[in-house]
């Protein structure tokens, strides 16, 4: 399974609402019998790495690629939560 895009309302940021998130994603794959959990960020997003990181994610993978083939991102990081 995939989390294509998490974002919490920065006013409401160290809440705990990622971490919930992620939370109810996890069971929702395991309940659907996945295997791994993926999700990915820029490494310039050291917010958001270390939550995923703190939340069991693995940096599986890093590439560089454009966003709507326009925004280039150097080192984008892929990473993977086994279940």
């Amino acid at each position: 399974m995939v989390i294509h895009l998490l974002m919490v309302r920065p006013s409401m940021s160290g809440k705990g609402i990622a971490s919930s998130l992620i939370k109810f994603a996890t069971e929702l794959a395991q309940k659907n019998s996945c295997r791994a959990l993926r999700l990915d960020t820029g490494s310039q997003n050291i917010p958001a790495l270390s939550l995923y990181q703190k939340n069991g994610f693995e940096i599986i993978a890093s590439a560089s690629k454009k966003v709507g083939d326009v925004i280039a991102h150097k080192n984008h990081l892929f990473l993977e939560k086994i279940l």
